[in-house]
């Protein structure tokens, strides 16, 4: 009878399991990173053309960039109100750094803030304040894994990968 009631207590445990890596994103330094390195032999200028992105600094083999986006960007990956953690309703911003090396480029983005309500007692307001996610999806210098930071995460990566993955212009349709 002990040993069921201490597997018991133990289930808990193992559903909220924790990882140092999930998908593409990772744990540096507390912090949740996403981090791809794509093969395409683009050239720097050219990609900075093609993706829709503000650019800080550009060096001979770097660009630092951020971006902003909504809940409208993220619809197209499956999100819908209700059914996602909060935190990922109302969109927010990413900063990072794409590296260039012999036919292949690296994106990492070291800062991703999500937009949440602000409240005043126990009431929402119109106004917004910007947390950074990984307050939500790390524990103990891991990544959560359970069922809604997974489904996050997962969406996250296919808008990420979405957003810098070089498409064909194609004119001539």
């Amino acid at each position: 009878m002990r040993n069921v009631t201490l597997l018991l207590l133990l289930i808990p445990f193992v559903i909220q399991s924790q990882v140092n890596s999930f998908s593409n994103f990772k744990v540096d330094k507390g912090r949740i990173v996403w981090q791809r390195i794509f093969e395409d032999s683009i050239q720097l200028q050219d990609l900075k053309r093609s993706l829709k992105l503000t650019f800080e600094n550009v060096g001979s083999d770097y660009l630092d960039f951020n971006k902003d986006f909504n809940r409208e960007d993220l619809k197209h990956y499956g999100h819908r109100v209700g059914t996602f953690p909060m935190y990922t309703s109302l969109g927010g911003d990413l900063k990072g750094k794409i590296e260039f090396k012999e036919s292949k480029y690296r994106v990492t983005i070291n800062l991703i803030r999500v937009k949440t309500n602000r409240m005043v007692g126990l009431q929402l307001t119109d106004k917004y304040d910007y947390d950074d996610l990984s307050r939500f999806v790390i524990r103990s210098d891991n990544i959560k894994i359970n069922k809604s930071t997974k489904k996050a995460l997962s969406m996250y990566n296919n808008f990420f990968e979405d957003l810098f993955t070089v498409k064909e212009d194609n004119e001539d349709w």
